[in-house]
């Protein structure tokens, strides 16, 4: 257990952390982000104009304890700007246009690529955007609505979501490098998504909880592992380089529990 001296007083809210045991979220009641390393805490708030944005969240970090997320208005209603941390210093990520309402940043890999999307004035569309070998641009995909890029992992392959006319949520994968998309089929009303460098990727959905390896493909998650002991998954949250996976669900007698599931084979 850490203690997080300073933050004593306050719920603290973690979302990410990276190999050498750094982790970034929020703090409950002041509402601020920031990174807790082996240097300390940085309080977000010391970088940025607290009369303009009056919360912030930290959603993911690399392994240079560089982080990113979003930084929230006090208007109402709130609106959110993607911002990344690194050099010691924040910087907006000016990418959402002025027909998109809000943007947060939800990933960085140790390449400095990030991943996040904007959400349209009407709050109808989402869109994805990446900063890629220093270009941040939004991504266009022919006929995909609602795209949501969650997670890239260090060979520039990002997960994500999109949703078709009939309103049925599809994951994908898709490659910054050559530009390889790959649909990984329908999961219902809702899906989130996380990926490894490996390209395993993990998956809670509507329908199914799945896993997904590039040799085997796609399988659901009750048909690898023994889950005789939960009556229900109700989410698979992190994936990390070993193939271990944490989530947490229901038991058989109704106590709702954290697991982590060992190293799963293709």
């Amino acid at each position: 257990m850490v203690e997080m001296t300073g933050m004593s007083n306050d719920v603290v809210l973690a979302y990410d952390i990276n190999n050498t045991g750094a982790f970034v979220g929020n703090t409950w009641a002041t509402g601020h982000a920031f990174l807790h390393s082996d240097e300390g805490i940085i309080n977000i708030n010391d970088f940025v104009d607290t009369s303009q944005f009056s919360s912030s969240v930290a959603w993911g970090i690399n392994n240079h304890n560089e982080f990113v997320g979003g930084l929230y208005t006090s208007t109402s209603p709130s609106t959110a700007v993607p911002f990344v941390f690194e050099n010691q210093s924040v910087s907006t990520i000016d990418v959402c246009s002025s027909e998109m309402t809000s943007g947060v940043a939800l990933e960085i890999n140790d390449n400095g690529s990030i991943v996040g999307f904007c959400i349209s004035n009407n709050f109808q569309q989402d869109f994805t955007f990446v900063r890629y070998q220093g270009e941040t641009r939004v991504l266009a995909f022919e006929g995909l609505n609602n795209v949501v890029g969650m997670d890239i992992n260090d060979h520039d392959v990002m997960v994500g979501s999109y949703t078709t006319s009939d309103n049925e949520v599809h994951g994908f994968t898709f490659n910054l490098q050559n530009e390889e998309f790959k649909d990984l089929g329908a999961f219902g009303g809702y899906v989130m998504m996380d990926i490894n460098n490996q390209g395993v990727v993990i998956i809670t959905g509507e329908k199914d909880n799945s896993i997904y390896h590039p040799q085997s493909g796609l399988k659901k998650l009750e048909d690898i592992v023994d889950l005789s002991a939960w009556s229900s998954i109700q989410d698979i949250n992190g994936l990390n380089e070993k193939g271990q996976i944490v989530g947490n669900g229901f038991t058989a007698d109704g106590q709702k529990r954290g697991f982590i599931l060992n190293p799963l084979k293709p």
